[in-house]
């Protein structure tokens, strides 16, 4: 485990790119849990983890002619800022396909402080 940063650093909804032993990785604070994610996209290798932060849009699809209920689910995505592929904090999947997904790493926090397993 490597010391990444110290808690107090990165406020809920927030992100802070890290580079470790080469690679570099997004470390994200979704309320008060902490989550890290390789800084690269599937589409183009863009740098994901600087993108916004948003909770998942979710909804339900209407009958024919009808608008659908939209509502925002408990879920954190980061949208990637160069085409707007968007991914699941906590699992690194891509919001529109599961198949779809970037690495994410172990992280442990302890005495304020937040390790990467990298």
């Amino acid at each position: 485990m490597i010391e990444v940063c110290k808690v107090g650093e990165i406020d809920h909804g927030e992100s802070k790119v890290v580079k470790v032993k080469g690679v570099e990785v997004g470390i994200f604070n979704i309320e008060g849990e902490f989550y890290a994610l390789l800084n690269s996209c599937q589409h183009q290798s863009g740098p994901v983890c600087t993108g916004d932060i948003r909770r998942r849009v979710g909804g339900d699809i209407p009958p024919l002619g009808k608008l659908p209920d939209e509502y925002f689910t408990d879920d954190y995505v980061v949208i990637c800022p160069w085409h707007g592929w968007t991914y699941d904090i906590r699992t690194g999947k891509h919001a529109g396909d599961p198949g779809i997904g970037i690495p994410t790493y172990k992280v442990l926090v302890e005495d304020q402080t937040v390790y990467l397993d990298v």
